[in-house]
């Protein structure tokens, strides 16, 4: 018996098909992130500011400090409660509580 090429197609198209019809599980990871610009009171940007951010549940910490324009960013933050602190020379510590949904 010899096959038609229109059938071998056919053949070789459902085994490809059977073959990539397994269920593949990955893991997915939900984060956010937190941008913000540190001020002072006349509005002017605070370069070189210290910001710390805690995740209230688990005390965990990360900082970094603030671009020219006063810019601070954090990354990859799982959806929890934080306390987002910061600190510059010559003005006082401040803190503020964050939702990161």
């Amino acid at each position: 018996m010899r096959l038609r090429p229109l059938s071998v197609l056919l053949l070789g198209t459902l085994l490809a098909m059977a073959s990539l019809a397994t269920k593949l599980n990955a893991q997915t990871t939900t984060s956010g992130g937190l941008t913000g610009v540190v001020t002072d009171a006349s509005h002017a940007v605070l370069p070189d500011a210290g910001v710390e951010i805690k995740d209230s549940a688990k005390g965990t910490t990360q900082s970094t400090k603030t671009d020219r324009e006063g810019v601070y960013r954090f990354f990859f933050l799982a959806p929890e409660r934080y306390t987002l602190t910061v600190t510059h020379v010559g003005f006082r510590r401040e803190s503020r509580i964050a939702n990161v949904l």
